[in-house]
């Protein structure tokens, strides 16, 4: 609940090594990561659909916005200074 939460899909070999990387670039612990195939993320938000997930990295902020691809990208490059050019 303290940190936004980045859903990915962690039988992605490019997925994981890529959270792999943002988790490091994390010394905040501004993010949490969780696989879109964990059954919580169906229990947490049913209103994501599998189809969806599995084509774009969905970012859910703690003030409940439900961000996906490019603009979870940006909104982590506000919050993390190593993403932001």
């Amino acid at each position: 609940p303290s940190a936004d939460v980045v859903i990915y899909d962690g039988e992605c070999k490019f997925c994981t090594a890529s959270v792999r990387r943002v988790a490091k670039w994390d010394r905040k612990g501004r993010l949490a990561f969780i696989s879109l195939h964990d059954p919580e993320v169906a229990r947490r938000w049913p209103e994501l659909g599998h189809d969806d997930l599995m084509q774009y990295v969905y970012l859910c902020t703690t003030d409940g916005r439900k961000l996906r691809g490019a603009e979870a990208f940006k909104y982590l490059s506000t919050r993390m200074p190593a993403l932001y050019w």
